[in-house]
């Protein structure tokens, strides 16, 4: 695709998933960065972003896993987790797991590990 049509699937994406609406020019420098990634791995990450951020919190506060804050009763909600959205935060996140692909990817695997690891 495009880097305009990227863009656009950014937006889309992102607006779909209730993660954050995204400006144009926003749309354009996550197109940028995600270079030569498809829709599916747009989609996949705008998807799993709000669940992304969960755990982020939850290590945070000091949890290793999302069993071990459950075990204890601690629970992130919707709310606190839209709330520590920003622009540069899911920016950042982009760049961190577009990086841990390009590793894993040099190293011959072709598909993501399950669980917390990136």
């Amino acid at each position: 695709p495009s880097q305009r049509q990227v863009a656009r699937m950014w937006k889309y994406f992102l607006a779909r998933d209730k993660v954050m609406e995204v400006t144009d020019e926003q749309a354009q420098e996550l197109a940028q960065i995600t270079g030569r990634e498809t829709g599916a791995f747009i989609d996949k990450f705008s998807e799993s972003y709000n669940t992304l951020r969960r755990h982020q919190i939850l290590e945070a506060k000091g949890y290793s896993s999302l069993v071990e804050a459950l075990k204890k009763g601690v629970q992130v909600s919707s709310d606190e987790v839209r709330g520590s959205i920003q622009y540069e935060i899911l920016k950042a996140d982009l760049q961190q797991v577009l990086e841990a692909k390009r590793k894993r990817t040099a190293n011959g695997e072709t598909h993501r590990r399950i669980g917390f690891a990136q």
